[in-house]
């Protein structure tokens, strides 16, 4: 055998055991130590603090004598004075009058919609094509809904779908009849609207204020008033005690736009927010739609709890309908970069920051940490040069030996 063979066997033996020890290598690094990494998202977290909150209101109960009614307006509309809130019935078959009333002026509201079409010029290809698909996506909502029981969303859903149908044969139908069937309908609520009137009458309020439906027997117990006068006992009293509402009350009136929120909070808390004087009210938890609240007042501590009475001037249609929440109290807010906390590594200059995946190397980027969120950092979203962490990066959380410049993938 010659030499010069048996030297390139030996070059080819060494560099397939390089890379057979190479493939080894980086198989047990990534069994035992693998490249895992996270989207940089945008967050916002808050310093807060979980309370029940006891709502109140300057309110009164709406009451009426009728035995049968139905309601004129959703909750949170406001109603001048003298304004109706409610129809009385003697009997019911005047309440289904009422309800038939309601349907045939839908009817007549799309005849005269389909009779305005109809005058308009005749629908272009185009138009009914579209017409034809939003009909066709008509039909599969409706059925959904009513599959899903959801039968307010499917009442919608058909009125929708009429109006889509009437629009679309508009222009293929006869407008003298139409104008005959206009005429005919317009008649028949003028006789049946008689006879609604005939037996049935307003339930009116006597001042200009917001309504709601709904009525607990709070309304003259747990007053502003009595709120800001009380302390914590007094306030456990208050809200202790069992209250029904009247037989004759079909809903109450809020007169003023002000609306308030009491809670028991720990001592220390209440120092702090007597010194905020303002706070943010997460009701849904969720961070992204806080009610500001001015701080109206703090009590002196019983037993290491602190009353607070909290009001506002806005967003009153959307509390009305409710006397308790469990909601967080927000004194600060913190918007940036939500950061796995063992994303957090320090370079070589001792600088803190985490490493990202920019084509195949780990590139450092400096971050400025806000807020500790638990098991991650907000940390600041600064987008003032390419070398700060964006929205969008591709954070590596976990790796061995991570340097600046380092081939990961």
């Amino acid at each position: 055998m010659k030499q010069g063979t048996v030297i390139t066997k030996v070059i080819l033996f060494i560099f397939l055991a390089a890379v057979v020890a190479y493939v080894g290598y980086s198989v047990v690094a990534a069994i035992y130590d693998p490249l895992t990494t996270t989207t940089a998202v945008s967050c916002t977290a808050g310093e807060s603090y979980n309370v029940t909150l006891w709502l109140a209101r300057e309110e009164t109960p709406v009451l009426t004598d009728a035995y049968i009614t139905t309601l004129s307006h959703p909750d949170g509309s406001k109603i001048a004075a003298g304004g109706e809130v409610a129809r009385s019935y003697r009997t019911e078959q005047a309440r289904e009058q009422q309800q038939e009333l309601e349907e045939l002026q839908q009817r007549l509201d799309q005849l005269q919609y389909t009779y305005r079409e109809g005058e308009q010029v005749k629908l272009d290809s185009s138009t009914v094509a579209e017409l034809d698909a939003r009909i066709s996506e008509g039909v599969m909502a409706l059925d959904e809904c009513s599959a899903a029981g959801e039968l307010t969303a499917a009442a919608d859903q058909a009125a929708s779908l009429r109006t889509l149908v009437l629009r679309r044969s508009s222009s293929e139908v006869d407008q003298s009849l139409l104008e005959s069937n206009i005429d005919a309908l317009q008649q028949q609520i003028n006789a049946l609207t008689a006879q609604v009137n005939a037996n049935s009458s307003a339930v009116t309020v006597t001042q200009t204020g917001w309504f709601s439906g709904e009525c607990d027997g709070y309304e003259t117990v747990l007053t502003p008033d009595a709120l800001l006068q009380a302390d914590p006992a007094g306030f456990t009293r208050l809200t202790g005690q069992t209250v029904s509402p009247s037989a004759r009350a079909i809903g109450r009136l809020a007169t003023s736009i002000t609306w308030y929120a009491a809670a028991l909070v720990p001592e220390e808390y209440a120092g702090t927010l007597s010194t905020a004087g303002t706070v943010q009210l997460d009701l849904n938890h969720s961070l992204n739609n806080m009610i500001p609240m001015t701080v109206e007042s703090v009590s002196a501590p019983q037993d290491g709890q602190c009353l607070v009475v909290l009001s506002c001037d806005d967003y009153l249609q959307d509390i009305l309908h409710l006397r308790t929440a469990e909601a967080g109290l927000v004194l600060r807010l913190y918007h940036g970069i939500r950061v796995p906390k063992q994303a957090i590594r320090l370079n070589e200059a001792g600088q803190g920051g985490v490493y990202v995946v920019e084509g195949a190397n780990a590139v450092f980027k400096p971050v400025t940490l806000l807020y500790d969120n638990g098991e991650t950092y907000v940390v600041e979203e600064d987008r003032s040069s390419t070398d700060n962490l964006w929205v969008g990066d591709e954070i590596i959380v976990s790796a061995r030996d991570l340097y600046d410049g380092k081939v990961v993938k």
